[in-house]
């Protein structure tokens, strides 16, 4: 090789080197990037949005869901003060959309050209109301049997589409010309599988499967508008046995090639949002932010990669528990009979136990006029068993039904609460709060094992008692005053839902042990 060349090779390599520490720092510098950018900001307040439930043994609550109008601007829904609120792009308040007293509570909504369509799924009835820009109902239809838990609502041009098991389901609606709302087809175009640690998206005409590191919690595809990208949901979970979930977005164009994916900041929430993420027009991907003093709108930011958030899992021993069953025994059947029995209870209430005067109780929204109920009401502090609930109903009594103020517990309402309806399905008489119920249970090693009748629990929080997985969360029975149910409920819930809780277990339940 003469001078010449290897004068070549050798500015060859320099040149290489340089390329490899060039795109090295650039992908580091995309990589340092945050995950998201904050446009605006909105306190905490009449002035702009609400919380409720923040107080020990309560789980907090603010708003459920936003949009983007076409004018750009942003809707929010204000679910704790009952109203839809918009704000501009700067965080100025616009206007304010008063909630019909006929709306329990907003679970999602969405718009068309001048109208609202408004998910109501907290009601006993759930229903969905077409509501115009002045506040009025134009129209209000039920939601047929078979329809299990709704979770969101979406508007395609004159199509209206739910949410079932976290977007994970999306059917066509239609009118029964009967009041009533009935599914006539699923959602065309994209459909979603799932195995393990990969889920495929496929198209008439396209495939892709991805993979991901950790457990896959949810796989769902978003509310778009945009022809020409496809926003995906993606949550991936680890259970140490913490529960710790990862919420991204994935973004697709139509031919299923990879535009990149954004973080949302889960763990930065202050409370739960259902629907915590909006994509623009062209692209953008925005969140809800919450703080205990605010609400930020904030701009995800598109990263080619992610890194991995959530730790490492540790190693499976073979044992599902971490603690030492008893020998006593109680059957998981009859803890969901137990469970069921408080869902399907119906007792008739007069006026006097719905509003009557009680000093300190916050009425349940559900409740309106006398009249036949199902379920048992919450009640802050409270521990009936179904008879004794009923029976403090009587007209001979002066008790009120239920009690959602967290303030302190009142001796003239009757109901239970989250931790005192689990105590009871686990046969136990005794008030229990989040903290004391894991003196009678063992801390599980995952909620991979989680059997009916075992709980996610969070102490000073909340608790739920576990029914059946899904492909995207889980069926779950609870006591809750969240987004206004404010009663006994056997609802859907993602894994994110439960972010930061444990999963346990009655040290009583029959065969805990070897199962």
């Amino acid at each position: 090789m003469n001078r010449t060349s290897k004068v070549a090779l050798f500015v060859a390599v320099i040149v290489l080197v340089a390329l490899a520490f060039s795109r090295q720092g650039l992908t580091e510098m995309r990589q340092a990037r945050p995950d998201y950018e904050v446009l605006f900001t909105i306190p905490i307040g009449d002035a702009g949005l609400h919380y409720s439930g923040i107080g020990p043994e309560s789980r907090p609550w603010g708003p459920s869901s936003f949009r983007i109008a076409s004018d750009g601007t942003f809707w929010i829904a204000d679910t704790a003060a009952h109203r839809l609120v918009q704000f501009d792009e700067s965080g100025t308040l616009l206007s304010v959309l008063e909630m019909p007293e006929s709306v329990v509570g907003i679970t999602d909504f969405g718009m068309d050209a001048r109208t609202f369509i408004v998910l109501d799924a907290s009601a006993v009835e759930p229903a969905v109301y077409r509501i115009s820009e002045a506040g009025v109902v134009l129209d209000r239809w039920t939601l047929l049997s078979g329809i299990e838990t709704p979770t969101g609502v979406r508007v395609k041009g004159a199509d209206l589409f739910l949410e079932q098991e976290g977007g994970a389901i999306v059917s066509r609606l239609a009118d029964n010309g009967a009041g009533a709302l009935e599914k006539t087809a699923e959602a065309n175009g994209l459909n979603i599988s799932t195995l393990d640690k990969v889920f495929s998206l496929r198209t008439s005409q396209k495939q892709r499967n991805e993979r991901v590191r950790d457990t896959l919690a949810r796989v769902a595809v978003l509310d778009f508008q945009s022809e020409h990208i496809i926003p995906i949901l993606v949550e991936e979970m680890v259970s140490l046995p913490i529960l710790q979930v990862d919420q991204t977005v994935w973004l697709y164009d139509e031919s299923l090639r990879s535009i990149g994916r954004a973080r949302v900041p889960l763990a930065q929430q202050y409370v739960y949002v259902e629907h915590p993420v909006v994509v623009g027009p062209t692209g953008e991907v925005y969140a809800l932010l919450t703080a205990p003093e605010h609400v930020s709108v904030v701009r995800l930011n598109i990263h080619k990669e992610l890194r991995p958030v959530l730790p490492t899992a540790p190693r499976q021993t073979g044992r599902d528990y971490l603690g030492t069953f008893e020998k006593a025994c109680l059957a998981r059947d009859t803890m969901l009979a137990t469970a069921s029995f408080y869902l399907n209870n119906i007792k008739s209430l007069t006026a006097t136990n719905i509003s009557g005067s009680c000093s300190g109780r916050g009425k349940p929204r559900y409740l309106s006029s006398a009249g036949s109920y199902y379920s048992v009401p919450y009640d802050w502090g409270g521990n009936d068993t179904v008879a004794g609930f009923n029976s403090a109903m009587d007209a001979s009594t002066n008790n009120k039904a239920g009690d959602i103020d967290t303030a302190a517990s009142e001796t003239c309402s009757r109901g239970v609460d989250c931790s005192g309806y689990v105590g009871r399905i686990w046969g136990k008489s005794v008030k229990y709060n989040t903290d004391t119920l894991r003196n009678i249970s063992a801390r599980l090693s995952s909620t991979a094992v989680l059997k009916q009748g075992d709980v996610m629990n969070k102490v000073s929080d909340h608790v739920a008692l576990f029914v059946r997985t899904s492909s995207s969360g889980a069926y779950w029975y609870e006591s809750t005053k969240f987004n206004s149910y404010d009663r006994v409920i056997y609802v859907y819930h993602p894994w994110s839902y439960f972010s930061l809780y444990e999963p346990r277990r009655f040290l009583d339940v029959c065969g805990g042990q070897s199962e």
